[in-house]
């Protein structure tokens, strides 16, 4: 005899159909926090920018830690002290912070200005870097989001066309204004320590003229670009790096020199 009062046993098709639409909420409010998520992030960056004292200002000011740095950078550098410039390039929307913690060199890797915890990140100097004095190469490091944020911006330089458009890249620091004129744009990867191959990212300092020609020698070679920009020793470069999201350690890379800086006055 039936019994009435037992559950219905499901069948397949009614659970393959729950589980989709299960499947389909979860995906839903996850896509739905990720864009709260980037709106939070990206008010956060535009907060930040509006920060700045404006006009640009050239005037110096002496920070809480008795540093004399920008005046238009003071009130970010006392916010946060790991707050070492600003980096802006005309025709994308890298327009950003950068930080400098050379105790612990990703710890902005996943997270915002504040130190809170952003997928986004916020760009961040290698700790080999120095300021003062400062290093012969800079290196700035950034994510390469899909949501077009942060230094997805740098793969338009892939462009030739965009190359040409917009060939400067203005990073200030606390000390003093600069203008960076485009050396090379390439790919590259992060190898092993084993592999007896070019690593862009272990030139920091010039040990001689010839460290120095050697590395301008090798990314010319890499680069996707035929710039017609030399540099020399003595010159002092920044490089800005971000990954393809090619599963193999890949970099999109481009690496400027400078060719106009307002260096840190001592007695403004």
């Amino acid at each position: 005899m039936k019994d009435r009062n037992a559950e219905p046993i499901p069948n397949s098709k009614s659970i393959i159909i729950t589980a989709a639409i299960c499947l389909f909420f979860l995906s839903a409010t996850v896509l739905f926090g990720n864009y709260v998520q980037n709106l939070r992030e990206a008010k956060t960056f535009t907060d930040l920018t509006n920060t700045k004292k404006k006009p640009a200002s050239h005037d110096y000011v002496t920070a809480s830690d008795g540093k004399r740095i920008l005046e238009e950078y003071a009130e970010l550098y006392n916010t946060n002290q790991d707050f070492i410039g600003w980096l802006e390039i005309e025709g994308t929307v890298i327009n950003y912070p950068v930080m400098y913690t050379p105790h612990d060199e990703e710890y902005y890797l996943n997270r915002d200005f504040y130190g809170k915890s952003s997928s986004n990140g916020t760009l961040f100097v290698d700790a080999d870097c120095t300021f003062n004095p400062v290093s012969d190469n800079i290196i700035i490091y950034g994510h390469n989001k899909s949501n077009g944020s942060m230094f997805s911006g740098l793969l338009n330089y892939r462009d030739k066309d965009f190359y040409r458009n917009n060939r400067i890249i203005r990073f200030d620091t606390i000390y003093g204004k600069g203008s960076y004129e485009i050396i090379a744009v390439f790919y590259s990867r992060v190898y092993r320590k084993s592999d007896n191959v070019f690593k862009f990212y272990n030139f920091i300092d010039a040990a001689s003229k010839e460290e120095f020609d050697t590395f301008i020698r090798n990314i010319k070679a890499l680069s996707i670009h035929d710039t017609g920009v030399e540099a020399e020793y003595g010159d002092k470069l920044i490089t800005l790096c971000t990954c393809t999201n090619d599963g193999n350690n890949g970099r999109f890379v481009l690496v400027a020199k400078k060719v106009a800086y307002e260096p840190f006055n001592p007695n403004p």
